[in-house]
């Protein structure tokens, strides 16, 4: 996470009621995870595929991307994801009861 954001940092939790969790997918020359970040120490070149979880409301949660952009914008202004990051897709992660999401 970006210490430098101006917008406060969001709230983790693995479950929230009346919430769904959903797996964000991008691409970014700026690997965060584990895995990426030792494939670009290693001479890998980008774009590598990560993913978020966040918890929306179910309400929210419709199967098209466009319903997923405004968590994703607020996953990049809290500095969650990097700046040069690309949305291309989701899962919706039913029966994830392991995983720490964000809150957006």
């Amino acid at each position: 996470m970006d210490e430098s954001s101006p917008y406060p940092p969001l709230e983790q939790a693995t479950s929230l009621p009346g919430h769904i969790k959903v797996r964000l997918l991008y691409l970014t020359e700026s690997p965060r995870h584990l895995r990426n970040a030792l494939l670009a120490q290693h001479g890998a070149k980008g774009p590598f595929a990560e993913e978020v979880s966040i918890l929306m409301p179910a309400m929210k949660v419709f199967p098209i991307l466009e319903c997923f952009l405004p968590a994703f914008e607020s996953l990049l202004r809290s500095g969650i994801v990097p700046l040069d990051s690309i949305f291309h897709g989701y899962e919706i992660t039913e029966g994830d009861s392991l995983t720490i999401a964000y809150i957006p």
